[in-house]
């Protein structure tokens, strides 16, 4: 029964995909814009594993597990003068690790040398690992912030995607991407959700690739 299983589900994979990676990808983020306050140009790294499946038509679907930073800029007044009216501000730079699975469906646009575009749309779920709070005027102020940040965070997301393949396995890749998260980040502050937009750039690196024979 077992075997009948085994080839069920191959026979399966050979009709719908053409053909199958998974692949490391390395390197940073620029988050642009963000529901929160503004985060300026504020950096971050990812790591992710990526299973993609080819369907016959060419359209992927992806899978991955991600390591990634997203940051932001609180922005909170303060009194100045205990005995007058003005006010004043500070600003907290705001850090967040998390533990992301997204999946999502991979449309190829176009090629060019070496290389191609693609648009990709889908969702994803998170969970917080860390997270720190640092006063800007003050480097030495980093406290620990994770229990100020809600655990899970999902929502939808898509990217425009630039591949450049430098060798058979190995490319570098850029996209723009867009989070729209559905749950509020930090606990104290309605509507401070993962919602906007960024840049992510590095290397990827194919582990495997297997074509199945009787792909088109």
């Amino acid at each position: 029964m077992k075997n009948y299983i085994i080839i069920l589900l191959l026979s399966l994979s050979n009709l719908l995909f053409s053909q199958n990676s998974l692949s490391i990808q390395i390197g940073g983020a620029l988050n642009l814009l963000s529901q929160t306050e503004t985060v300026g140009l504020k950096p971050g790294a990812n790591v992710s594993f990526t299973y993609q499946a080819t369907l016959n038509n060419k359209i992927q679907m992806v899978f991955g597990l991600a390591y990634l930073q997203k940051g932001y800029l609180q922005i909170s007044p303060i009194t100045i003068d205990p005995f007058s009216s003005y006010m004043g501000s500070y600003e907290n730079s705001i850090d967040i690790q998390y533990l992301r699975l997204p999946i999502s469906v991979k449309i190829p646009l176009g090629n060019f040398r070496n290389g191609h575009y693609s648009f990709q749309i889908g969702a994803y779920g998170s969970y917080r690992m860390n997270a720190t709070q640092r006063l800007l005027s003050d480097i030495q102020s980093t406290r620990d912030f994770t229990m100020n940040v809600h655990e899970v965070d999902w929502g939808t997301n898509g990217s425009f995607n630039v591949e450049f393949r430098l060798k058979d396995n190995l490319s570098c890749m850029g996209s723009f991407v867009f989070d729209a998260g559905l749950v509020d980040v930090i606990k104290y502050i309605p509507g401070s959700r993962n919602y906007g937009c960024g840049l992510m750039f590095g290397i990827q690196y194919h582990l495997y690739r297997v074509k199945l024979p009787l792909s088109n």
